[in-house]
C-alpha cells in the first residue's frame, strides 16, 4: 500500500503531503467561491460580519493542515499562507496588494499566529495530560502495522524532528505573535507613503 487515509489525512510511504494539502486547498477555494457570492450582498461597511463569515467557514480548513505543518516543504507552507492571505484580500477588497501589505492593512492575525496558538495548546496537552502518553504509545498499534514495519519507524523519527521544529518555531514566533495585529509602525509607513507623502 503506497498511500492511505488516516483520520482524514492522506499519508504516503514517502511521507509526501502534497495530495492532502491539495485536497484541503481545493475545499478552501470552493468556500472562497461561495463567500464571493455572499459578499456581493454584504457591503464593505459591514466588514466585521464579512470577517466573521470568513473565519467561521474558511479558517477551520486551514487548521486541518496544522497537525502536520512541520512535515511540509517551504514551498508548500508559502502556498498555504498565500491562500490564507487571498481570503483576507477577498474579505477586505485588497486584491491588488501583496500578502504582507494585506496583513498590515487588515490588522489580522497571520496564519503563523494561528499555528502558534494551535501547537502551544497541543504541546501543553501532550506534556501534561495523563491520557496523552498512553495515546502516543498505542496509536501506532491501532493502525495495524507489523512490528518490524519500516513506515512507523520512519514516522516516529520524523515525529522527533517535528517536536524540535516546534520548539524552534515557538522561540521565534513567541516574539512575533500578533505582530501585524498590534504593531502600527508599518501601517503608519503605508499611510504616509500612499496618502500623506507629498508628490
Amino acid at each position: 500500500m503506497k498511500i492511505f487515509k488516516y483520520v482524514g489525512v492522506y499519508i504516503s510511504t514517502k511521507l509526501g503531503w502534497g495530495q492532502f494539502i491539495s485536497e484541503c486547498l481545493t475545499k478552501i477555494r470552493k468556500i472562497y467561491n461561495a463567500l464571493n457570492m455572499i459578499f456581493h450582498t454584504i457591503p464593505y461597511s459591514m466588514i466585521s460580519l464579512r470577517r466573521r463569515i470568513f473565519l467561521a467557514y474558511a479558517l477551520p480548513h486551514f487548521c486541518w493542515l496544522f497537525c502536520t505543518w512541520f512535515y511540509y516543504t517551504d514551498n508548500q507552507r508559502r502556498m498555504i499562507e498565500h491562500t490564507y492571505c487571498t481570503g483576507l484580500k477577498m474579505v477586505c477588497a485588497l486584491r491588488r496588494w501583496d500578502d504582507i501589505t494585506t496583513l498590515i492593512l487588515t490588522r489580522e492575525k497571520s496564519l503563523q499566529d494561528y499555528l502558534y496558538s494551535y501547537w502551544y495548546r497541543l504541546n501543553f496537552h501532550l506534556e501534561k495530560a495523563p491520557d496523552a502518553l498512553s495515546f502516543q504509545q498505542s496509536w501506532i498499534k491501532s493502525m495495524g502495522f507489523r512490528r518490524n514495519s519500516v513506515f512507523p519507524k520512519r514516522l516516529i523519527e520524523r515525529a522527533q524532528h517535528t517536536l524540535e521544529d516546534w520548539r524552534t518555531f515557538e522561540s521565534i514566533q513567541k516574539q512575533d505573535f500578533e505582530f501585524y495585529k498590534k504593531d502600527s509602525l508599518y501601517l503608519n509607513m503605508f499611510l504616509y507613503k500612499y496618502y500623506i507623502e507629498p508628490p
